[in-house]
């Protein structure tokens, strides 16, 4: 990755004895929307300690240097906004190259649905799913982005089953840290 910074891993990289080289590669900045991503990732390592293929390190993006406006990053999120992520663990068979996904929210769905495979955060039924959808895009494009988007990742959450007036008082569950 060609940025002015060297990717760097994530505290709970020694951590985890099965780490080898990171396969994710999230491309981020302390914002809200970055550090949705961070957080499921380390949930995600938390949850499957075993899943080697959760390593990840990031890169600080430097808005001082329009780093996101870099043919570089064009590349990975043609929008030119952060968070996107690369992920190693999948070839797009069009380049060959990871797989890239960008906007915190298809981020976060991207991760669910792959990694996530005893939907300790996500739905396994589809009509809580379908309700879990609904309220990460009105969070997404709404006036609620960070108070939405970031309690939608617990198979508990307020909301998945009851409507809920005010969506910066969902609640997750204690099985969201």
């Amino acid at each position: 990755m060609p940025y002015t910074q060297t990717p760097k891993l994530p505290e709970s990289h020694t951590k985890f004895a099965n780490d080898g080289e990171p396969k994710l590669h999230l491309l981020t900045k302390g914002t809200p929307n970055g550090l949705k991503v961070h957080a499921l990732l380390e949930e995600l390592r938390e949850a499957y300690p075993e899943n080697s293929k959760l390593a990840y390190d990031f890169v600080d993006i430097q808005f001082d240097k329009k780093e996101q406006k870099s043919p570089d990053f064009l590349e990975v999120n043609p929008n030119g906004r952060i968070p996107a992520l690369i992920d190693d663990n999948v070839k797009d068979p069009a380049t060959g190259k990871g797989h890239n996904v960008f906007e915190s929210a298809s981020i976060l769905i991207w991760l669910v649905e792959k990694y996530d495979t005893d939907n300790k955060f996500w739905f396994k039924d589809e009509i809580l799913r379908s309700k879990a959808f609904s309220w990460i895009f009105f969070g997404h494009g709404g006036e609620s982005r960070s108070c939405v988007s970031s309690t939608f990742l617990c198979s508990g959450i307020q909301g998945a089953d009851n409507q809920v007036s005010d969506p910066c008082k969902v609640k997750p569950t204690t099985s969201c840290k």
